[in-house]
């Protein structure tokens, strides 16, 4: 079993938008992707009907989801390996032909 903000990383990785409430990863995340990239608990009522219309129009939910995956960079294992090879291990990466 694993964190949800671990869950979160990867839903954000593929393209998701997130909806969720704003702690623990999802604080980075949505610094990461925008706030304009990520829904957070609290709507009231009268906003829901705006949501499920800007979903139904698709637009602007597709848009939202390529920035969240154009937004995750931070949270892939290629940039994680390369800050620890860099930080922690001080190797340099090896060219390949």
């Amino acid at each position: 079993m694993e964190a949800s903000g671990t869950s979160n990383m990867k839903f954000a990785i593929n393209g998701c938008i997130l909806i969720g409430t704003l702690d623990g990863a999802n604080v980075e995340i949505r610094e990461e992707v925008g706030e304009d990239n990520f829904f957070h608990f609290g709507a009231r009522a009268h906003e829901i009907a705006g949501l499920r219309k800007e979903r139904a129009e698709g637009k602007r939910w597709t848009k939202m989801s390529i920035l969240n995956t154009a937004g995750s960079y931070k949270f892939s294992s290629g940039r994680t390996i390369h800050e620890y090879a860099k930080d922690i291990w001080r190797i340099d990466p090896v060219e390949l032909p």
